[in-house]
């Protein structure tokens, strides 16, 4: 994979602030999520839960509107995620094989740099193993929503 960039989500919203992080000390007036953004996320992301104030379940759509939520914002703002090669690959933890997935190059290591609209690095990480052939991996969509949340502010 060259690196590459995309516009983060399919959801727009209408509000555009004046600033990437415009806001986000403030509590604002959450938006609905997508639901089709929603459900994907509840299948694709991992999730938490408080066992003293929720189930599991409650703890998947928690977390399943927090990340649809911050795509769509994500979107309305113009951010992007920047896909490029990590230079300095950790494959310690892959078994047998996984490890030759990876050397055959059906699995690729990658870092993600989130940017706003101006290109200022928001957040990144690197060490994300994509599968590398076929249809576009879904975790590396629940990666750029991970980071635009992060880079929102929210939990």
């Amino acid at each position: 994979m060259n690196k590459s960039e995309r516009r983060l989500g399919f959801v727009g919203v209408s509000r555009r602030p004046s600033s990437p992080r415009a806001n986000t000390s403030r509590k604002r007036r959450e938006a609905p999520a997508d639901p089709r953004a929603v459900e994907f996320f509840k299948k694709h992301a991992g999730s938490s839960y408080d066992p003293k104030k929720e189930t599991p379940a409650q703890g998947r759509l928690r977390g399943a509107k927090a990340l649809a939520r911050a795509e769509a914002e994500a979107t309305a703002r113009g951010w992007t995620v920047e896909w490029d090669h990590d230079q300095n690959p950790d494959t310690s933890w892959m078994d047998d094989e996984q490890l030759a997935d990876y050397e055959s190059g059906r699995i690729e290591i990658l870092d993600a740099v989130l940017k706003d609209e101006s290109g200022e690095v928001l957040e990144s990480l690197g060490g994300v193993a994509l599968n590398a052939r076929g249809p576009r991996d879904p975790y590396g969509r629940v990666v750029e929503a991970e980071l635009a949340l992060k880079a929102l502010g929210e939990e």
